[in-house]
């Protein structure tokens, strides 16, 4: 928050994963920072809360899908000890 307004936010999606059900996964369906703060501290600040409401949420992993020209996220990421888990390669087909 900036002056009392919000310029970010994170959504979890938390759920017992299908093919390890004693391992709670949290994956982050959205991140967004507004773009007047992405140069701050704040991104990093929203990623460690992140994380922190996933552990407290009862999660074992928690995943980040980011797209392929997002290398700014992916570099805080891997700063913050996340690594590639798996790929995920899609086609639109609709």
């Amino acid at each position: 928050m900036d002056d009392g307004k919000i310029v970010g936010y994170s959504v979890l999606l938390i759920s017992p994963h299908l093919h390890y059900a004693e391992t709670v996964f949290a994956m982050v369906d959205v991140i967004f920072l507004c773009e007047s703060h992405r140069k701050t501290r704040a991104g990093l600040f929203l990623i460690n809360k992140t994380e922190e409401f996933a552990k407290e949420a009862g999660a074992h992993v928690l995943t980040y899908h980011t797209k392929p020209n997002h290398n700014t996220i992916e570099k805080i990421l891997y700063y913050k000890g996340f690594g590639h888990m798996e790929n995920i390669i899609g086609k639109y087909v609709g």
